[in-house]
């Protein structure tokens, strides 16, 4: 027999469901800007590679920031 599940559980299961809608709306838009950045060349004033920036500001390998950016492509 299934329970109705308590109200703080409902709740928490709302907040939950918050924090990934805005997220998905965030790697979007990260996505898109890791993009517009590596297409631009905006990177160049303080790093020699895009890779070089990726790592030395975000801490990201190439990989990460592909899937990022395919991901904002495809959404």
């Amino acid at each position: 027999m299934n329970k109705a599940p308590h109200l703080d559980e409902q709740q928490h299961f709302a907040q939950l469901e918050r924090v990934t809608q805005n997220g998905l709306h965030e790697f979007q838009r990260t996505g898109s800007a890791l993009a517009e950045i590596r297409d631009g060349r905006l990177y160049r004033a303080a790093h020699t590679t895009f890779d070089v920036y990726l790592q030395e500001r975000w801490n990201f390998s190439r990989q990460h920031a592909g899937r990022l950016i395919a991901a904002a492509e495809v959404a």
